[in-house]
């Protein structure tokens, strides 16, 4: 569950920030917005031809146009995609906190669901809780714009491509180049996010890393105790453990986000216009047409609800291995004995 609602929220701005945000910032645009028409559905291979190239890659019906990286000011996408990223951080951090205390245990020997988990977080660590580990986390939004850029050059050199494998190429290279920075991170992250600064707080039985209640009452005392355990246990590999398993879940659930998004944005648009011309047989007027922005909102969290249920098993054991410190064999072995088939 805590998985599906991150995802869900997280999809609106994380995944499609690079074709969302210059419908909220018009000026990203160096043209303008006016000048980027919707076309009617279904156009013809002919009038498609016959458009500038800011509509040709047409994702869905209705013709939502999808604008490329070369047509935004790159001055004032990233640093909005910046912004954009440390605000979702904000939004769904409590979130990502809970599955990841969640995932970690044993059956239900600390926690017995997503409510319980987030009534004993308040109650034993306040709303501080919530956010342990929060300012490590953050350090992502620079694997953020990698992520980006990335997804939209690969966009940009497959053109020929359906829109759908142009956007799951685009998402699963845009995830590999990312994870390089993301993996140390969140290994660092994961271990702040059970190591509570309370005094006996049960969640720091889920984490083999001890420390001192003197550094626990800080949040850089915590950081700094854990990147100083892990790199004494095993150097810099430490901060790399679970990066082939990392890569097997962000890579394909990347690719499978934005491929279920343009089928999302496709149907929801078709369904969008059936409706609209209830009534009107034959009309095909533009102006009649739904804007991009709300088939959008929409279709992300969809796309991040399905992308998630699909590859959650897969963060399951990335979890576990990157907190736990063992390998894949004995991961998938620890799960099965203990959660069987519901993990």
């Amino acid at each position: 569950l805590a998985t599906l609602a991150s995802a869900a929220v997280a999809g609106n701005t994380t995944h499609c920030e690079s074709e969302s945000v210059w419908f909220v910032f018009p000026s990203l645009l160096p043209i303008p917005l006016t000048a980027v028409p919707r076309l009617p559905a279904p156009a013809s291979s002919s009038a498609v031809q016959s458009m500038p190239s800011a509509v040709k890659d047409q994702s869905g019906p209705g013709g939502f146009p999808v604008i490329e990286l070369y047509q935004l000011d790159k001055r004032k996408f990233f640093p909005l995609s910046t912004v954009g990223s440390l605000t979702v951080q904000v939004v769904t951090y409590p979130l990502t906190l809970l599955r990841t205390r969640l995932q970690l245990q044993e059956g239900h020997k600390v926690y017995r669901g997503l409510l319980h988990c987030f009534r004993t977080v308040l109650g034993q660590e306040g709303v501080q809780g919530l956010y342990a580990g929060f300012w490590v986390k953050n350090f992502q939004v620079l694997s953020s714009v990698m992520y980006a850029y990335t997804y939209e050059r690969v966009r940009e050199d497959t053109r020929g491509m359906s829109p759908t494998m142009r956007s799951f190429l685009g998402g699963g290279c845009a995830s590999l180049v990312s994870q390089t920075v993301l993996v140390p991170l969140d290994v660092v992250s994961q271990h702040l996010q059970v190591l509570s600064r309370a005094p006996g707080a049960s969640s720091r039985t889920l984490t083999p890393i001890c420390i001192s209640e003197a550094e626990a009452t800080t949040a850089p005392g915590r950081a700094l105790a854990v990147v100083r355990t892990l790199y004494r246990r095993n150097g810099v590999a430490a901060f790399y453990k679970g990066y082939v398993i990392s890569i097997a879940h962000f890579v394909p659930n990347s690719a499978l986000w934005w491929a279920f998004y343009n089928f999302y944005c496709d149907a929801i648009g078709r369904a969008a216009v059936a409706l609209m011309s209830v009534g009107q047989p034959g009309s095909q007027d533009p102006q009649q047409l739904p804007p991009r922005l709300p088939v959008q909102l929409a279709s992300a969290p969809l796309s991040g609800m399905s992308s998630g249920l699909i590859t959650n098993p897969i963060d399951v054991v990335r979890v576990r291995m990157q907190v736990e410190g063992l390998d894949l064999p004995s991961t998938l072995r620890r799960l099965w004995t203990e959660e069987g088939a519901a993990f």
